[in-house]
């Protein structure tokens, strides 16, 4: 007997990552110009990379600021979270502009993720995807061959809400047709996503193979197959 009727799944970072991964590049620009960076360092400005650029503080700094002010001001601050000190500004302007004009990372579907969302379909769950992405989720979905897989997709136009509004879990919840207790979240990203889970009375499951998130009070698995043995 299932324990959960639907199991809604982050997009970014989630079933669909980049290669190389963002906070690599910042890594490798560091070593470039000639800052060694251990584990923990690493593992910090990571945490914060991600928490930065994904908040609203960071989104209206970079509108405001313009990609050639904003990059440096980032480098300053990621470097200070992982503990270095009194960079010269040459060093933080090398790393600001390598981050500017970095290629994007190429979009990857692992095919771990179709297998699993496979299995997790023929064991009859519904299945969605919520994502902060407009209208091109759906293109994407279909472009992964993830689309076959899923019941429901929940991009932003149509949710009208961000994560972690616990609104936009609301707002699956009524396309699955199921109840909060019914349905599982699987994201990457445990203060923006998992937390507004939680507050909608989902159960939570946090993919954090790279373990950013210590705190994190919810299942915690390193790989996408490892949900199959919670649900």
């Amino acid at each position: 007997m299932k324990r959960y009727e639907a199991i809604f799944f982050d997009f970014d970072g989630t079933l669909i990552h980049l290669e190389p991964e963002p906070f690599e590049r910042f890594l490798t620009l560091c070593r470039q110009v000639g800052l060694t960076v251990d584990d923990e360092a690493a593992r910090r400005g990571e945490r914060f990379s991600r928490l930065y650029l994904s908040s609203r503080l960071g989104s209206r700094r970079l509108a405001r600021m313009g990609e050639a002010a904003f990059w440096p001001h980032f480098t300053r601050l990621t470097l200070q979270e992982m503990g270095a000190k009194g960079e010269p500004e040459e060093v933080i302007e090398a790393i600001g502009e390598g981050l500017m004009l970095a290629p994007p990372g190429q979009m990857v579907c692992p095919p771990s993720v179709s297998r699993t969302l496979a299995d997790l379909r023929d064991r009859g769950y519904v299945l969605g995807v919520i994502s902060n992405r407009g209208k091109e989720l759906d293109r994407l979905c279909s472009e992964f061959g993830l689309t076959q897989h899923l019941t429901f997709t929940l991009p932003l136009n149509r949710a009208g809400r961000l994560k972690a509004n616990p609104w936009i879990f609301e707002a699956a919840l009524r396309e699955a047709d199921v109840a909060p207790e019914e349905a599982v979240y699987v994201g990457d990203d445990y203060l923006t996503e998992v937390i507004g889970a939680q507050w909608a009375g989902l159960t939570a499951i946090l993919l954090d193979p790279r373990g950013l998130f210590p705190e994190a009070d919810c299942i915690v698995v390193n790989r996408i197959e490892e949900i199959l043995q919670w649900v």
